[in-house]
């Protein structure tokens, strides 16, 4: 059975139309919503005066009251979802060619039921998603990671009584393709998001994408022409986009300012400044009796804490600046007043190459961040950008490097690490440190309650004389 055929296997793949998860999502949103909220106000009811009491006795129970707060969200959010599939309905995704090539193009359009707008534009990712069951002490839970990713604002175009939103995208061949459910798998995700009045059209479609071959990308030529003309409705970077690029007579500069990651780093000192009170009104509370473990969980929290508000600090005024000429590269760090980097001849640049930074995950959409980095011949690396979001840009950016190193110059071969995308272990230090704590804390907990320990003891001793 050849690739294809086996994707067409997947009821879901039957066709080159292929449906978005929004017509389950809405049911299931309003499931978790009832459940929620049935399961509060019946522990509210029952409760009480015994919750009262218990906000009075102690104020670590006000947490608690989030929950209704919740169940409201979460009735606000089955609506929305509601009426939004009942404004748009399936509105399936047909793919162009059918199934994606890596090597080749991954595209095709979705014809949404509103009024075409010339102002309107539309933001379509194309994602590889890595699912798998990852190991933690004695728990196994699933974990999802992006591992390629690319996106585009796209001016969408008129069609009969609606508006046609079509995409492409160019997967290098070296990206793994879509494989069936497992305990670890690849998933092609697009992602479209289609900002208008009333409800937005937010959907996410799982596509099938293979490893073309030489006759998969000549079979799928008739829509080289569409791709094409599609390149030109796509909206360009303004001049805010980063980097910001400065040219001379000699050389150019790529400058990546400080705050550029204004939501990532402020994102961040929240959460640890979040995490350093709560877990300091923890261990008040809790002091009493359990104080050596309440201890060993505050100084747990705070290591959490100093390195998520540190990070975040060095997101928010990290700057990097690098000048590129025929000379070569000048690479120029500044963090909080002072300056580091240093400068790389041409003759000792072996390549310019991107990779993965950073990725985040929030309900449908996923993001992911490019840097950009010089290798010398012997295989060292610097960094040289970062903050690029989407594959394809993160490229424009380091051709336009190229460029600037000058015609004479060309990528060579340099010692070469390999890495398997499929497994991504932790350095051995954190590893230790958890295997450390999930020892630590048993002891900790039974010297804590040894007095009762002891006195249950004695009681169970006591019933078999």
């Amino acid at each position: 059975m050849s690739k294809q055929t086996a994707f067409l296997a997947n009821s879901i793949w039957q066709t080159n139309r292929i449906d978005s998860d929004a017509g389950s999502e809405y049911k299931y949103s309003w499931l978790f919503a009832v459940f929620w909220n049935m399961l509060t106000w019946v522990a509210i009811v029952l409760g009480g005066d015994n919750i009262l009491k218990a906000f009075e006795e102690n104020s670590v129970f006000y947490f608690f009251a989030l929950f209704p707060v919740i169940g409201v969200w979460l009735v606000y959010r089955a609506i929305t979802q509601t009426l939004a599939w009942k404004k748009f309905g399936t509105t399936p995704l047909v793919m162009e060619p059918f199934p994606g090539h890596l090597g080749g193009s991954v595209g095709g359009y979705v014809d949404v039921p509103v009024a075409y707008d010339l102002n309107h534009q539309v933001k379509v990712s194309l994602s590889c998603m890595h699912y798998y069951w990852k190991k933690t002490g004695s728990d196994h839970t699933k974990t999802a990671d992006a591992v390629w990713q690319d996106s585009s604002i796209i001016r969408p175009e008129p069609a009969i009584n609606k508006t046609r939103i079509r995409f492409t995208f160019n997967p290098t061949a070296e990206l793994p393709e879509s494989q069936p459910d497992g305990t670890d798998t690849y998933a092609w995700e697009v992602h479209i998001y289609f900002p208008l009045v009333g409800h937005d059209f937010d959907r996410k479609f799982v596509i099938p994408v293979i490893k073309a071959t030489e006759q998969d990308i000549a079979s799928a030529s008739r829509f080289t022409k569409i791709s094409l003309e599609n390149g030109s409705r796509i909206v360009k970077p303004g001049k805010t986009k980063i980097p910001q690029i400065t040219r001379s007579a000699s050389s150019t500069v790529f400058h990546y300012p400080q705050l550029r990651n204004k939501g990532l780093g402020i994102g961040l000192i929240i959460v640890g400044l979040l995490l350093g009170v709560f877990s300091w009104f923890m261990q008040q509370q809790f002091s009493d009796f359990m104080p050596i473990t309440s201890l060993l969980m505050f100084g747990m929290i705070a290591i959490v804490t100093t390195a998520l508000t540190s990070f975040g600090l060095y997101s928010l005024f990290h700057s990097i600046s690098a000048e590129v000429s025929p000379a070569g590269i000048k690479i120029k760090h500044k963090l909080f007043g002072f300056n580091f980097g240093g400068k790389i001849d041409a003759a000792s640049i072996a390549d310019i190459v991107t990779h993965k930074s950073a990725s985040t995950s929030g309900g449908k959409s996923t993001r992911v961040w490019y840097g950009l980095k010089v290798i010398d011949k012997n295989g060292m690396k610097s960094d040289v950008g970062d903050s690029l979001e989407g594959s394809s840009y993160a490229e424009s950016i380091r051709q336009k490097m190229i460029e600037n190193l000058g015609a004479g110059w060309s990528a060579t071969d340099y010692p070469k690490k390999t890495k398997d995308i499929k497994k991504r272990e932790l350095p051995y230090i954190v590893t230790l440190f958890g295997k450390t704590t999930s020892l630590i804390f048993p002891f900790a907990m039974l010297y804590d309650i040894r007095d009762t320990l002891f006195n249950l003891f004695q009681h169970i001793q006591a019933l078999l004389v």
